[in-house]
């Protein structure tokens, strides 16, 4: 059995943590965390030690998942290579882009399977997106419209140290376009405004955004942002091609719809997000964890995959301060 450390107990590591207790090829080994009475309280509820970040990194632990603060992403993805333990890091993989980039050099020439927890590869829904344009069931991929509003905005404070609409919510749909279409954006136009908090100005971010990209093939996506939705978790993907169209579906929270004389209801909002992907968690720890057998991290995202994703999302920033389209290269996250 595979020991697991978690560096990070907040809301993302209670959920890692929750998968790693629940997965009968692993155990919860340690938990670290900058609050040392977060990390205490849950690792007491998962049976296991808290510890630091040297303890995390001993001989007995196999692999680290590192879920803990954005800024903190870096330093301890940089222990566990010094200490040669593979890893799983939420994104990004370090604040700056050029920081990311040595780590992702290192690490590939660690020769040990390290990946980026973009989870939404793991959705059922998308994966058949996926499936169904390499069986060219659609042709030549010409448009991509993706929505993804969110059933609650996330605290000011919160937006302030994580990577913002683009780096928090945006890399992840960044990342879908150039998986599901294996290309790349060659060009990026964002226009973005505070709509849902105000609280939002204070530090200095946006709320709701349209992002244009052009892909190397000259197909164009559209991807439609906010932190709000009234009505639940919104996340869809429609996919326009030379022979035919494909959309995913959302499930409301209740499988029910009510006829009446004012007309057809379904039941209930759309699922929150921690309700709708819980299964990608799961599904990610359980690719990981064969991954530190074979090597092959599946459908994990690489590192270099996150990199370009949070090279779009600088671009998306940079074209909403600019009012102009940023064009993209290969050469800004490669490595």
């Amino acid at each position: 059995m595979l020991n697991v450390a978690l560096v990070g107990a907040g809301s993302i590591g209670q959920i890692h943590a929750r998968n790693i207790a629940r997965n009968d090829r692993c155990q919860l080994a340690a938990i670290c965390d900058a609050d040392d009475a977060r990390a205490q309280a849950l690792a007491s509820k998962h049976s296991t030690a808290a510890a630091t970040l040297k303890d995390c990194l001993n001989a007995n632990i196999d692999a680290v998942i590192i879920a803990s603060s954005t800024a903190s992403h870096g330093d301890v993805a940089k222990a566990c290579l010094a200490a040669g333990k593979p890893f799983l890091c939420e994104k990004p993989l370090a604040s700056d882009l050029a920081e990311g980039l040595r780590l992702a050099t290192d690490a590939r020439r660690s020769g040990l399977p390290c990946g980026l927890a973009l989870n939404r590869r793991f959705a059922a829904e998308f994966k058949d997106l996926r499936a169904a344009i390499r069986s060219d069931a659609i042709g030549a991929v010409e448009t991509i419209l993706i929505i993804s509003r969110s059933a609650a905005p996330p605290d000011p404070e919160f937006i302030r140290t994580s990577g913002g609409l683009f780096g928090e919510k945006g890399s992840h749909f960044f990342d879908l376009a150039c998986w599901l279409t294996d290309d790349t954006p060659v060009e990026l136009f964002a226009c973005g405004s505070v709509l849902v908090d105000p609280g939002y100005l204070a530090v200095n971010e946006i709320d709701t955004a349209k992002v244009t990209l052009k892909m190397g093939s000259g197909a164009q996506v559209l991807c439609d942002f906010s932190w709000r939705a009234a009505y639940g978790q919104d996340e869809r993907i429609e996919i326009h091609g030379s022979k035919g169209m494909l959309q995913n579906l959302q499930k409301p929270e209740h499988p029910y719809r009510i006829l009446s004389g004012s007309g057809l209801h379904h039941g209930g909002r759309t699922p929150d997000w921690r309700d709708r992907f819980a299964e990608t968690y799961m599904a990610e720890l359980d690719q990981f964890l064969t991954a530190l057998d074979t090597g092959n991290l599946g459908d994990i995202a690489e590192l270099q995959d996150g990199l370009r994703a949070q090279c779009l999302a600088g671009a998306a920033y940079q074209s909403v301060r600019e009012n102009r389209v940023i064009p993209i290269s290969e050469n800004d996250w490669r490595m």
